[in-house]
Parts: structure tokens; C-alpha cells; sequence
């Protein structure tokens, strides 16, 4: 019995921790891809009605998809909450994953009607573009994550850093020091 629920545990914990990762942030429409600027409202030619439109839109998007991010992060806290108790109650483990599908579902569906609501507000040229305009974004944003994280783990190999290093040596841990006859 403590196999399955140790199964249950790692197939719900990755779920959780999977596709969708529910962490509540406050996002800038711009940073999102969600507005407009004034350098795509050029290159589009779209009016200042079409303008105020994609702003609504985006902005009723990331609200609802925030929202669903919020509940599904909510769920999977109660999820591991309930998991981690000594006799979890099976119903309720599995009442609150199916929960979390359904918010994972509503999110896809609120990304497929938000894109639909977009092509009424857009000509298909004008889609084109913008897809163009927001895949060389998402590529340039992926490159500065890719040079973060390649930062990052130069940092790490690079070993301490610390103000109290000794010209960028490492600093002895106490057991390397007890090895050496120090303290």
C-alpha cells in the first residue's frame, strides 16, 4: 500500500511540477507579448481602435490565465498537503487532481479563444506579422535566458566567489582544513 501511494505521490508530483508551472506573478503586458507597441503598431499598420483592442484582449487574457495559475497552485499546495499526511484520504487525492487537469485544460482553452479573439481583431497579413514580430521576440528572450543560465553555471563551476576568498581561490571548508591538521 505505501508503494502505490509512494507511485501516486511521484505521478502527482510531477504533474504538478510539470507542465505548467502555477506561480503567481504580476506580468507586464509588453513583456508578455500582449501589447502593443508603437514599433508594431507601425510595422502592422493597425488603427488605434485595433490597438486598444489587442491591449483588452491581452489584458483579459493574462487575468484569466492568473487566475486559473493561482487556483491550480492553490490545489496542488492542498495536493501535497494531503499526500504528505500519514493516511491520506484517496477521493480527496484524486478529487484534486482532476481539478488540476480541468484548470489545465481551461487554460489551454482560454489560450485558444484568446487567439481566435485575436484573428477578429487582426487581417490576416497583419497576423502574419505579428507572429513573425512575437516568434523574434520569444527567440531573443530564449537567447538571454540561455546566456543566464550559461552565466549562472560558469559561476558555479567557477566555485566561491566570495568577498572573503582569497584571490578568487576557494576558501578550505572546515573538513578539508581538520584533514590538514588545522583546526
Amino acid at each position: 500500500m505505501r508503494t502505490f501511494f509512494r507511485m501516486l505521490f511521484l505521478n502527482l508530483f510531477f504533474l504538478s511540477s510539470g507542465i505548467l508551472w502555477a506561480q503567481t506573478v504580476e506580468v507586464d503586458l509588453a513583456a508578455a507579448g500582449y501589447d502593443v507597441s508603437s514599433q508594431e503598431e507601425t510595422i502592422l499598420g493597425i488603427s488605434n481602435l485595433q490597438s486598444q483592442r489587442m491591449v483588452e484582449l491581452g489584458r483579459d487574457f493574462l487575468s484569466a490565465q492568473n487566475l486559473l495559475r493561482e487556483q491550480i497552485k492553490s490545489k496542488r499546495d492542498t495536493l501535497r498537503q494531503e499526500l504528505s499526511l500519514e493516511n491520506p484520504d484517496r477521493s480527496k487525492i484524486q478529487s484534486l487532481a482532476n481539478e488540476i487537469l480541468a484548470a489545465q485544460g481551461k487554460i489551454a482553452d482560454n489560450r485558444i479563444n484568446y487567439i481566435f479573439m485575436l484573428r477578429d481583431v487582426l487581417s490576416p497579413d497583419q497576423l502574419k506579422i505579428l507572429h513573425k514580430l512575437r516568434a523574434e521576440s520569444q527567440a531573443r528572450l530564449k537567447t538571454l535566458a540561455e546566456e543566464r543560465e550559461r552565466l549562472r553555471q560558469e559561476k558555479i563551476k567557477g566555485g566561491n566567489t566570495s568577498p572573503l576568498s582569497i584571490n578568487g581561490n576557494k576558501i578550505p571548508s572546515v573538513t578539508s582544513t581538520k584533514k590538514q591538521g588545522g583546526i
